[in-house]
């Protein structure tokens, strides 16, 4: 019990952490492109990658999606 309450903790913590940082870089991106009108690969690159992570924790963590319970069947 004790176990499974410290993993719902640590999910909420990354989950926190990857909004984070995909809002920052990606707004950093916005403020370059805007303010300067530089728009550069890596920029491109890291906020689809920081995505990629929403999504992953948005779908679980498991990047094959939800498993089926084969005990079920």
């Amino acid at each position: 019990m004790e176990a499974r309450k410290r993993m719902d903790q640590s999910k909420k913590l990354i989950g926190l952490i990857v909004i984070v940082f995909f809002v920052a870089f990606v707004s950093f991106t916005f403020y370059r492109w805007i303010r300067f009108g530089i728009i550069d690969g890596g920029s491109i690159i890291i906020s689809f990658i920081s995505l990629s992570f929403l999504f992953n924790w948005l779908n679980t963590g498991n990047h094959n999606g939800m498993k089926e319970d084969k005990d079920l069947n």
